[in-house]
């Protein structure tokens, strides 16, 4: 009890209180918990963490991964290093407690230092579902060029009313990528937009938009 720490390699847990079984390696930790893992931060209720697999679960955890990304969710099993299995969770690049935007899914498997995928989607603005359903979406954490959502698109216009466009960036190939986005205008509807660029040299590049 009082500031206990655990370390096991690029991780380390801090904790009020820690019980913890030498045979089993199975510890857990309760009272302003924290869990570095690498460069990423993650807090939660408890954690119920072995100290020789590295194998955990997070109860009403969140994380956030560098640079600007949040996940958070009833329960994240750790699965390996920087890995976790979300459920019943959140995605946003927001710092407020209560996002400007968020997708909300069933449950989803994060790499902290890449992507994250997951299943039975919702995208929300503050408190209201936009879109109360889609079935799937992933979006890359890491910092280099990766295929996934972009941080959503929010704003208010006078003929539009308020409206939503959630982009997806494909990256074809290290030449060609796209980007597709769905637009939601309070007013107007639902529609989307697309643009196509490609590289070949210095002198031979374009783009198509519509």
């Amino acid at each position: 009890t009082g500031n206990v720490e655990i370390t096991r390699g690029t991780a380390r847990l801090l904790a009020d209180r820690v019980e913890i079984n030498r045979e089993t390696g199975d510890a857990v930790a309760q009272g302003r918990v924290i869990f570095y893992d690498g460069e990423n931060r993650l807090t939660g209720e408890r954690i119920d963490y072995n100290v020789k697999t590295g194998t955990g679960v997070v109860h009403r955890g969140e994380a956030h991964a560098a640079p600007y990304y949040r996940i958070g969710g009833e329960r994240m099993e750790r699965l390996g290093e920087s890995t976790y299995r979300v459920r019943r969770g959140f995605f946003t690049t927001c710092e407020d407690d209560s996002p400007a935007w968020s997708f909300r899914f069933g449950e989803a498997t994060a790499d902290l230092q890449d992507f994250i995928y997951g299943t039975n989607v919702s995208f929300w603005v503050k408190d209201v579902p936009l879109i109360p359903f889609f079935p799937f979406f992933a979006a890359a954490i890491r910092r280099e060029r990766q295929t996934g959502f972009l941080p959503p698109h929010l704003g208010v216009s006078s003929r539009k009313g308020a409206f939503a466009q959630i982009p997806f960036f494909w990256a074809i190939s290290d030449s060609q990528d796209a980007t597709v986005s769905l637009d939601v205008f309070e007013r107007r509807g639902v529609g989307g937009s697309g643009e196509y660029r490609y590289v070949v040299s210095e002198a031979h590049r374009g783009a198509l938009n519509g």
